[in-house]
């Protein structure tokens, strides 16, 4: 039928096929509007009764006009075939979507559902039950809505069962005991098979084995109960728990009445779960007021204490004016140190980190291998870390290597008459780093300077300085942020 028109109505391409027919994508000619056109297959034509059924059912669809439910726009009916025109929609069916998830958590399955429940409950205040509920007739669309397939066909296929022999597997799963049983059914034979679907939703997995035999499949739904979903996916709350086991009971008086009735339920566990994490953060949120207040306590008796023990020492000095010279002769001697030469210190550089990195650690292979490979114009991408600050400006690692290569010049003929030194600066700096684990740490290290000597083609020596910070982790010594001064 590809290529060919019927109505107004072009084919273009098969894009699913069931027991009942087949379903082709087709856009209007007139209109430009794409739709779905399910043709029956041709051996379900031949009795009369059937088209009669079909067309009143057909009558019965076309005015089931809801958000939550495809549309149908067209009914057509000739020698050949019957078929429906409907509205096409894009989106993944429940089961493939399972599958990709494995199971949906409640914060996200809650939502979802309730328009489920909301298109039956339309459906069913409209005299129309299913019949053939199942993840794979239920489209979820790529900005979240819900959107049900087939009402009324199953109905229809019913009408067949005393000629047509064979049951699929994929239907049997999800029926009520009273379907099974061929008992007369109600809107209370779709809540069992809801509840079978959210079921599935909530665990990833069919409560009956699939590869069991029919008849075992329809003795356990008669008279074995479903299995605890905790038993399956342990996340699931007891609330949503006792919600499916209601509305998978065997007896239909024990079941939810109707779909509102179903839906307030799941809309009070999601409201309980909200409740109680709001109690849960307000809670913390005390807890960790008062963690900060003790913890001000203490920081203020310790300064407190300090104080006292610093006064103590002043006022027990027996000359005032020599502890001031001391005080001065000190800071001329930490201004000397400042003044250090381009000599390379060859000494382990001393690190305290707060977080719990090893003290003294010896990183001065690491630094010759660094200024080595800047001398050498080689690649220094090993030491970088994943961010790098370059003149106060935030580089990925990438980019940090490039804007290093071209500040330092690194593999062109300007670096062939350059010299790389590095020095230890004494004066300590104390910042706070973000880790790959997006945690804060802070260090208290030596500033790093490196000296560049470049003897220009004018033989005049030119002299560029750059401050490095830096951080030894588990995986070496790495440049978190570099300026060019």
């Amino acid at each position: 039928m590809i290529g060919q028109q019927i109505l107004n109505y072009k084919i273009e391409k098969l894009i699913g096929e069931g027991g009942m027919g087949k379903v082709f994508l087709a856009q209007h000619t007139q209109l430009n509007r794409k739709v779905a056109i399910k043709v029956l297959h041709s051996h379900l034509t031949y009795s009369q009764e059937f088209r009669n059924r079909f067309k009143t059912e057909a009558n019965l669809l076309a005015n089931l006009q809801h958000q939550n439910i495809v549309t149908l726009h067209d009914y057509l009916e000739n020698n050949d075939f019957l078929a429906l025109i409907m509205e096409f929609v894009q989106g993944t069916p429940l089961d493939d979507y399972i599958k990709q998830r494995n199971y949906l958590p409640e914060n996200e399955l809650i939502p979802l559902f309730s328009q489920v429940l909301d298109a039956f409950q339309f459906a069913h205040e409209n005299g129309i039950i299913h019949r053939d509920i199942k993840p794979a007739n239920i489209l979820l669309t790529s900005d979240g809505k819900i959107k049900i397939l087939d009402f009324g066909i199953a109905k229809i296929k019913d009408s067949l069962t005393n000629t047509q022999t064979g049951t699929q597997m994929g239907t049997v799963l999800y029926m009520s005991p009273e379907q099974i049983k061929g008992q007369k059914v109600d809107i209370r034979s779709d809540i069992y098979s809801l509840g079978v679907t959210l079921f599935e939703l909530a665990t990833g997995k069919m409560p009956y084995n699939p590869n069991s035999s029919i008849y075992d499949v329809s003795n356990a739904i008669v008279h074995q109960p479903l299995p605890k979903p905790s038993s399956i996916n342990p996340k699931i709350s007891p609330q949503l728990e006792k919600i499916i086991q209601k509305a998978t009971e065997k007896n239909p008086d024990l079941r939810f009445q109707n779909c509102l009735e179903f839906k307030n339920a799941l809309q009070q566990n999601k409201n309980q779960k909200t409740l109680s994490s709001s109690l849960s953060f307000w809670v913390l949120v005390i807890l960790l007021l008062a963690g900060l207040a003790f913890l001000g306590i203490q920081i203020y008796e310790n300064k407190k204490n300090t104080a006292d023990e610093y006064s103590e020492k002043l006022v027990s000095h027996e000359d005032e004016t020599s502890l001031i010279e001391d005080k001065n002769n000190k800071t001329e001697k930490n201004n000397e140190n400042e003044n250090t030469t381009t000599d390379v210190v060859n000494e382990t550089l001393p690190i305290r980190d707060f977080t719990g990195l090893s003290e003294g650690k010896n990183i001065q292979s690491k630094l010759n291998d660094f200024i080595q490979k800047i001398n050498n114009q080689q690649d220094i991408m090993d030491f970088l870390d994943y961010k790098v600050k370059i003149n106060q400006q935030e580089l990925t690692k990438p980019e940090a290597f490039q804007k290093i290569k071209n500040l330092l010049k690194i593999g062109t003929s300007e670096t062939e008459n350059s010299q790389i030194q590095y020095f230890i600066d004494r004066d300590y700096k104390i910042y706070s780093h973000e880790s790959n684990s997006n945690s804060y740490l802070s260090f208290k290290v030596p500033k790093l300077k490196i000296r560049r000597n470049v003897t220009g083609l004018n033989g005049l020596l030119e002299t560029e300085e750059f401050e490095i910070n830096w951080i030894f982790e588990s995986d070496g010594f790495k440049i978190i942020e570099m300026e060019f001064l």
